[in-house]
């Protein structure tokens, strides 16, 4: 159900002229992970997801656009039974000028898991079972021709509980990418990252750096492919670093009212410090998308 202050927006927006929709989007499917999560030892296995999610978009003024969304993760892992579960929402407003565009989004993210997983995708993180975030990001994007700049800070205030206990985190992370669009049907981005969280338990601090590349293309108008590769090193409390290596590979085709897509990735972590261990972690996946326009104006 819409929360009143969105559907008073939409509501706003239809009455000044501007354009407006909903859409509800749903993904499942089925795939095999060589473990449940990086460092996990559980043993690879066939899991299942499925995602529903819901999108409004609102243009409030020609150069103001809003758009809310929410969406629902539900997985099951046959190694070890392990389940997760995860939600989030978010409200953004954006700002268009000439030449330029500035954001501000906010968002809160929940998930759990039936046992514990390390936090923030790192093996040697802290094991914890269930945690909570709320963030707020503000952003800036800058366009000459084909090139575009991007610079984002997120703040965030977290709350993980771990045996049991709750434990409170800050962290401020600071992104900035570059964008090259060629043409309508292709995309590349290089993006760098540097994080820091504090926490009440010293256990869960650390500061990171990380740096990505992404490329998207569309060369036929209906096959999408995609590819993301990734390097992230974090220094975390007790004299402990990791390093991990991510890469993925996204296609989709559509099918009639639905698109098929299928994806693959790669990860591995090294962890230093008093002993030294490596991870490595495998998945495919296949499955199907759909989404519905169900309003517009």
């Amino acid at each position: 159900m819409l929360a009143p202050s969105l559907v008073a927006l939409a509501l706003c927006s239809a009455a000044h002229g501007g354009n407006g929709r909903l859409v509800l989007s749903a993904r499942a499917g089925a795939g095999w992970a060589g473990d449940t999560y990086l460092g996990a030892d559980m043993g690879g296995g066939a899991f299942a997801e499925l995602a529903p999610s819901a999108r409004l978009d609102l243009s409030l003024a020609p150069r103001l656009k809003l758009d809310a969304t929410g969406e629902v993760s539900l997985a099951r892992y046959q190694a070890g039974g392990f389940g997760a579960t995860s939600g989030s929402a978010g409200v953004r407003t954006r700002w268009l000028g000439d030449g330029w565009d500035a954001s501000l989004a906010a968002a809160v993210e929940h998930a759990a898991f039936t046992s514990g997983v390390p936090l923030g995708d790192l093996a040697a993180g802290p094991q914890v079972d269930a945690t909570t975030a709320a963030l707020l990001t503000p952003q800036l994007r800058v366009r000459t021709g084909p090139v575009a700049l991007r610079a984002a800070v997120t703040g965030a205030l977290r709350s993980s509980r771990a045996s049991g206990d709750r434990v409170g985190e800050r962290g401020l992370a600071a992104l900035a990418a570059a964008e090259w669009a060629p043409c309508r049907r292709a995309a590349l981005e290089l993006s760098l990252r540097h994080e820091r969280v504090a926490s009440e338990d010293p256990a869960f601090e650390l500061r990171a750096w990380g740096g990505a590349a992404s490329a998207l293309l569309n060369p036929a108008g209906a096959l999408e492919a995609s590819a993301v590769a990734q390097v992230h090193r974090a220094a975390l409390h007790g004299g402990v670093d990791e390093t991990a290596w991510r890469a993925t590979l996204d296609l989709a085709h559509p099918a009639g009212p639905v698109w098929l897509v299928v994806s693959g990735g790669w990860a591995r972590s090294a962890t230093g410090g008093a002993g030294r261990a490596v991870a490595d972690r495998a998945t495919v996946f296949a499955g199907v998308r759909g989404s519905a326009r169900v309003l517009s104006w």
